[in-house]
């Protein structure tokens, strides 16, 4: 579980799928992603969020947005 508005869930969470795609490339992974309210606190919140689901569209099996 991981939040995709920015910090440390959005950067770190996907370098940690992209770890694990690597070293067990035929076990399957799933994310799930707490997505960002439409106006936050950080400006770069949906620019986070819009990157960040991109990288685990590319190293997941499947996706749970919340």
């Amino acid at each position: 579980i991981q939040s995709m508005a920015g910090g440390t869930g959005s950067g770190l969470g996907t370098f940690i799928s992209m770890m694990l795609n690597d070293m067990f490339p035929k076990t399957p992974r799933f994310a799930v992603c707490v997505m960002p309210h439409l106006s936050g606190e950080v400006i770069l919140q949906s620019y986070n969020a819009s990157l960040s689901i991109g990288t685990m569209y590319q190293n997941c099996d499947g996706i749970f947005i919340v």
